[in-house]
């Protein structure tokens, strides 16, 4: 059945805020998943928790946008994880030496060369993984919303 002039306007007129609030539905739902990923798959050795707890949502309604980040005030070093180092030279600065151990042993140096660490990219790899998932979920959520909006 096709629709009139009017009706057309009027469906459309009710589809742009269920489009918003269905999209931002999916997109909440998508971000957490990605937190979720992010957290349970990785390659870091878990010691206090705080690395996967650094993983944080930021959702901004006004873009229909979420941002999954790595908050450095849970887990400072959550970005040296995530990105690896290079290698770099550690140097005693407050006492006059450093302390390790090596091979059972005790050992003081005044510098170190540490040969940097792999990157870790959890979170890239977690969007990578559902990326195809969410935008079908993105798809659903709109023509949910034609259809909800009376629009065939």
């Amino acid at each position: 059945m096709a629709l009139s002039i009017t009706q057309a306007i009027d469906a459309l007129k009710k589809l742009s805020p269920i489009i918003n609030r269905k999209i931002d539905i999916a997109i909440q739902k998508g971000a957490k998943e990605i937190q979720s990923y992010g957290r349970r798959v990785h390659r870091f050795k878990r010691q206090s928790g705080d690395l996967q707890r650094s993983i944080s949502i930021r959702f901004n309604r006004q873009a229909h946008a979420a941002s999954i980040f790595l908050d450095t005030g849970v887990a400072y070093y959550a970005g040296y994880v995530h990105g690896g180092t290079r290698p770099h030279e550690i140097v005693a600065k407050n006492k006059k030496s450093l302390l390790f151990t090596s091979y059972g042993r005790n050992v003081f140096r005044k510098k170190v060369f540490h040969p940097g660490t792999k990157p870790d990219e959890f979170l890239f790899e977690a969007g990578r993984a559902l990326k195809d998932k969410i935008l079908a979920d993105i798809k659903m959520a709109t023509l949910d919303a034609v259809s909800a909006a009376g629009v065939k």
